[in-house]
């Protein structure tokens, strides 16, 4: 009867890991995404948690798409005549982050969690073959004095039909590792009217 427990937990170990091998060693594959006129090619890690009309906002459309180590990928489809810079959107971007994110977990009067360190400077990047000037901001999320620092970049890209802000948002600690990631995202992203 020992023997035949034995076996089996070696049997259950070899299968837990060749399914734990088999996960870390699946290639990741591009999947694309075209839907009313939005495409974009994403890694399979990457799943599209949102497509729909902003809410009390039927010409604004909102896609989110989430990736690997909490990184995030925000188009918002606003119409061409729509006249909000890439600035105020940033600013109303960070605005919001400072005043909801303190309230996410609260306990009684106490704040688990806050924002600080909030820094803006210019940058540029190839968004579909094409080079755009845009805004990063840093921040730190303080969670029960933890600092975890992130990074927010804005892009605008104006089509006939959209005047599209573009967000990206990854913990800094995973921004190189995502770097491919979010490149082939907008290397790929076009619009059709």
């Amino acid at each position: 009867m020992k023997h035949f427990r034995d076996w089996r937990s070696h049997l259950l170990m070899a299968l837990l890991v060749a399914h734990l091998t088999g996960c870390a060693l699946r290639p990741r594959i591009v999947e694309q995404y075209d839907k009313d006129g939005v495409h974009f090619a994403h890694f399979s890690t990457w799943s599209i948690t949102k497509d729909a009309a902003v809410e009390d906002k039927p010409s604004i459309r909102l896609i989110s798409a989430h990736g690997p180590d909490n990184a995030v990928l925000i188009l918002l489809c606003e119409p061409s005549s729509s006249t909000q810079t890439l600035e105020e959107f940033a600013a109303a971007v960070a605005e919001q982050r400072a005043s909801r994110i303190p309230n996410k977990l609260k306990i009684g009067p106490l704040k688990t969690l806050d924002v600080k360190r909030e820094k803006s400077s210019e940058i540029s990047r190839s968004i579909a073959g094409e080079p755009h000037k845009g805004i990063t901001q840093h921040f730190d999320v303080e969670v029960m004095g933890q600092r975890l620092p992130h990074v927010v970049e804005f892009y605008l890209v104006t089509t006939s039909r959209y005047r599209v802000m573009v967000m990206t948002q990854v913990p800094e600690r995973h921004s190189q590792s995502t770097r491919n990631d979010y490149q082939l995202l907008l290397d790929s992203l076009s619009f059709r009217p």
